[in-house]
């Protein structure tokens, strides 16, 4: 078998690779895309019932709905700095997965320039040994017919 042809399953390997890992990638994004998104929404909620905590406040809400109110805040705020985190791990899978992806695409042009370089030298080769016929031919006595 020919060095070309063995590389170029070497190149067909390695595209498949390359495209599960954009595959991944693809996923990665979207899901911080989706997790940036739910922190936004949940900023957003605190930032509403903070509000509405302040505007409570002024109103002299009573002191079980005023605690309530603090409670569910507490917890808001809560699920947001855990939001946030979840947010930054998705960010770092995201990163991780560029470098895999931009690793796999680097191997995917190494082995494709392996694999061009293999058939020039394949044609030139093959231009020789065919020149090298013609050549051959050409130096051949002629005999009068």
């Amino acid at each position: 078998m020919k060095r070309s042809r063995r590389l170029g399953t070497l190149v067909r390997l390695a595209a498949m690779a390359e495209t599960s890992e954009r595959t991944v990638l693809a996923r990665a994004n979207q899901d911080l895309l989706r997790k940036d998104s739910q922190q936004r929404e949940l900023e957003s909620y605190e930032a509403e019932y903070g509000q509405a905590w302040l505007e409570a406040g002024r109103q002299g809400l009573p002191g079980d709905k005023a605690k309530g109110l603090s409670m569910f805040r507490d917890s808001l705020a809560n699920t947001l700095e855990s939001h946030r985190s979840s947010v930054r791990a998705a960010a770092a899978q995201r990163d991780e997965q560029v470098r895999r992806w931009n690793g796999m695409r680097a191997q995917l042009r190494v082995f494709e320039d392996l694999a061009e370089r293999a058939r020039r030298a394949e044609d030139r080769e093959h231009e020789r040994r065919l020149q090298k016929a013609i050549d051959e031919v050409s130096a051949r006595p002629k005999h009068p017919d």
